[in-house]
């Protein structure tokens, strides 16, 4: 015999060995060999009947469409009934403000204002025009949410929000 058949038979006999070790433990031990416990054929308690072990589902018996049919959709605009809760869909730090053009949406802060990016301004004293979050706004632009552009200058823009005016300042490129 080999040196390598000898390990073969080593391995085989360890893995064999194994197997008869977990076998009587289930057996013997764990219970696995221990008495039967009764069907509810055997037994004649009808305590322990499949209907009283089991948790019963009451079945539908009725139209299904009829029933499908009387299902109300609704739409529900979490803003509206939570007020100035902040929206637990939202994250918690945002890139940006969010302007909302809804009515009856959340009221922006004069922080949030404060936080909106402004990227170009075309000046000209007839008529300014500003680059606000990628949208082109004027002199009087309303978001319709509290928020108008009261003012553009060369290098800022002055919103009005509730009565009180907020300056933001072109951002450095």
């Amino acid at each position: 015999m080999n040196p390598e058949n000898r390990k073969q038979i080593i391995v085989l006999g360890v893995l064999v060995g194994g197997l008869v070790l977990v076998g009587g433990y289930q057996y013997f031990l764990a219970g696995g060999g221990g008495d039967i416990p009764p069907t509810d054929e055997d037994s004649g308690d009808p305590a322990n009947t499949e209907e009283n072990t089991r948790i019963s589902q009451p079945k539908f018996e009725g139209d299904l469409a009829q029933l499908l049919a009387g299902i109300e959709q609704v739409t529900f605009d979490y803003r509206r009934v939570a007020g100035d809760r902040p929206s637990p869909m939202q994250p918690k730090i945002a890139d940006g403000p969010i302007i909302d053009n809804t009515d009856g949406g959340q009221r922006l802060r004069d922080y949030d204002v404060q936080r909106l990016r402004i990227t170009g301004i075309i000046w000209d004293e007839a008529a300014p025009y500003a680059v606000v979050e990628g949208e082109v706004v004027w002199n009087g632009y309303d978001y319709g949410n509290g928020l108008k552009v009261h003012a553009i200058e060369k290098d800022c823009v002055r919103f009005e929000l509730d009565g009180l005016e907020i300056p933001v300042e072109m951002e450095e490129r």
